[in-house]
């Protein structure tokens, strides 16, 4: 066999496992006139490089996959630089290295060229991972989120034609994960630009349910979902009298800003974290209309709840892993002080950087428990609630205040 035919079956044979491989992050095109020449689409990804789409060539040698492919990057991203061979421990500049050596952990075949395509991309999202080396950089976060922004637009200018050979994928491909991710994060960016107040509820369900995806959907489709069937009363199957009804485009009005946070969070754990929170705000909402027809809302609200407090230690941070779902398990009884300080919850959960976190965190769970204490009664029902009534008690009347938010920083 010529060294033609071999490298041709190599490469259509790695075309088929890159593909296969259906990387939630990760588009690939093969240039059919030289199959050796690979681009990639660098997609769907979190923190400064949300909303950032980024090109790369991978150009593979006549001996591949004995030897790694050559690597440059085309679009500005703040980690690998522009118009030339980039080194990484994988690359080129160290084919030969061995396992283990320090610095470098050499190529290895069986990465191919899908692999090599991960391991990029895990550098961007761990430049420190990368060290120094021939073309690589480390730019300040804003400085990323800017290339970002700007990428689209770059990438349409100066490769058009690369732009156009992604979007065919993307039509070809409708149920890879990269294809499925762009399309719900353009989903949610054109939703988030709507505009709540004046867009018809019915018409914004719809818009939502794309945007958010299938797994944050299940959770929102009981409150936000609910909304116009809230409007009208109470949950499917309940009694509606007159008395109970909801002015859903107030509620969504009250609860805009932390949608559109929650439509734009591209880290999914965190995502996931304030779709909970979004949901007993909404549902907690929707029942403190009050009437005797609140109830089942009610009951939805501390079940909400409970799946938000159960997830919220895993989004907290080791250095408050328990004292804010701990300050967040004694808003139960309390849910207007949860509206009140949806807000502060969401920057705090927002928050990357491990020592700002540690340090909102803190702040936080203080004035969550002053909160507390400056109330006598639960407020969990309203007034009006019949027999229906909330189990959680102040901690006000049984700790001390000062005492107990002291321990707590003091473990953390």
């Amino acid at each position: 066999m010529s060294t033609c035919s071999r490298v041709a079956n190599v490469m259509f044979h790695q075309l088929k496992a890159a593909i296969a491989a259906d990387h939630p992050n990760i588009m690939v095109y093969m240039d059919e006139s030289n199959v050796k020449s690979w681009y990639f689409l660098a997609t769907n990804l979190p923190g400064p490089y949300a909303g950032g789409e980024y090109l790369f060539h991978l150009v593979a040698p006549d001996s591949f996959p004995q030897d790694p492919p050559k690597f440059y990057f085309l679009t500005p991203n703040g980690v690998y630089g522009q118009g030339g061979a980039i080194c990484i421990s994988i690359g080129e500049f160290h084919a030969k290295d061995k396992a283990g050596q320090t610095g470098a952990y050499g190529w290895r075949p069986a990465l191919g060229m899908i692999g090599f395509a991960r391991e990029v991309v895990n550098g961007m999202l761990n430049p420190a991972s990368l060290g120094s080396g021939i073309n690589l950089c480390n730019e300040k976060l804003d400085v990323k989120a800017h290339f970002a922004a700007a990428s689209q637009n770059f990438n349409r200018k100066h490769y058009a034609e690369l732009v156009q050979h992604f979007q065919d994928f993307e039509t070809s491909n409708p149920d890879h994960k990269a294809v499925r991710l762009c399309w719900m994060w353009r989903a949610a960016a054109a939703a988030s630009a709507l505009n709540f107040e004046r867009t018809d509820l019915e018409s914004l369900i719809p818009a939502f349910t794309d945007a958010f995806g299938k797994e944050c959907w299940a959770i929102l489709a009981k409150s936000l979902g609910n909304i116009p069937r809230a409007s009208s009363g109470p949950p499917a199957g309940q009694p509606a009298p007159m008395s109970f009804r909801v002015d859903g485009r107030d509620v969504i009005h009250r609860v805009g800003a932390r949608i559109r946070e929650a439509l734009v969070e591209r880290e999914p754990s965190v995502r996931l974290a304030l779709v909970h929170a979004l949901n007993s705000r909404i549902l907690w909402e929707i029942a403190s209309v009050g009437g005797p027809a609140h109830a089942p809302w009610i009951t939805q609200f501390h079940a909400a709840y409970t799946d938000f407090l159960g997830f919220l230690p895993s989004v907290s941070g080791g250095a408050c892993q328990k004292l804010v779902p701990d300050a967040m398990a004694e808003v139960r009884a309390y849910p207007a002080i949860f509206s009140k300080l949806h807000a502060d919850l969401a920057r705090f959960l927002q928050t990357q950087d491990i020592d700002d976190k540690a340090r909102l965190g803190k702040i936080f769970a203080t004035r969550v428990y002053a909160e507390v204490a400056e109330k006598n009664t639960p407020l969990g029902l309203p007034s009006d609630a019949g027999a229906v009534s909330s189990t959680a008690a102040s901690p006000s009347s049984s700790i001390d205040l000062d005492d107990y938010v002291s321990e707590l920083l003091d473990s953390c």
